[in-house]
């Protein structure tokens, strides 16, 4: 396919292997630009993000609903492995 041909539109032209219809199919071209951006991460504002949702999730009532549908012998096993 290194040497397929392009129409007026910018699209490759490709064959396919029809037996009903014999028409070629028509593919766009696909351009990536990319742009490095450089990132920077403020590391002490996000851990402070996380641990202050780690609180809220520990103190919430989801967390009571959720510790009341495990099962108690599951506790057990991850204590045991922790």
């Amino acid at each position: 396919m290194l040497n397929t041909p392009f129409d007026s539109d910018g699209f490759q032209i490709v064959k396919t292997k029809r037996f009903s219809k014999n028409k070629q199919t028509k593919i766009p071209i696909k351009q990536n630009n990319f742009e490095k951006q450089e990132v920077s991460i403020d590391i002490e504002k996000s851990a402070r993000r996380i641990q202050s949702a780690v609180e809220e999730l520990r103190n919430s009532k989801y967390t009571e609903e959720a510790l009341k549908a495990v099962p108690a012998s599951l506790f057990t096993v991850s204590e045991r492995l922790l």
